[in-house]
């Protein structure tokens, strides 16, 4: 059974070896001990196997990420589309 939770400042996602390609396809580093990442884009593509915490953490990381490229563009120019936090998935 797969487990994302949250620690000391990292992701961390808990597997058996068999399910080892989640978190590797998800961009999660392998320690030898476990897999990880500091990256809440990364985390948000495994998602639904997160604590309810951690799943609350990387969604309110990712849509401040949208923000801060929202003010980056500015008032004057023009976008694209419309981001959604799901961009990052």
């Amino acid at each position: 059974m797969i487990e994302l939770h949250y620690e000391k400042g990292q992701y961390v996602c808990k597997c058996s070896f068999d399910e080892r390609m989640v978190p590797k396809n998800a961009h999660f580093h392998w320690d030898g001990t476990r897999w990880h990442t500091k990256s809440a884009r990364w985390a948000l593509k495994i998602v639904q196997y997160a604590d309810r915490g951690t799943k609350a953490r990387i969604i309110r990381k990712c849509q401040r990420i949208v923000e801060y490229q929202e003010l980056a563009m500015g008032p004057g120019k023009p976008k694209e589309r419309e981001t959604s936090w799901m961009d990052y998935s």
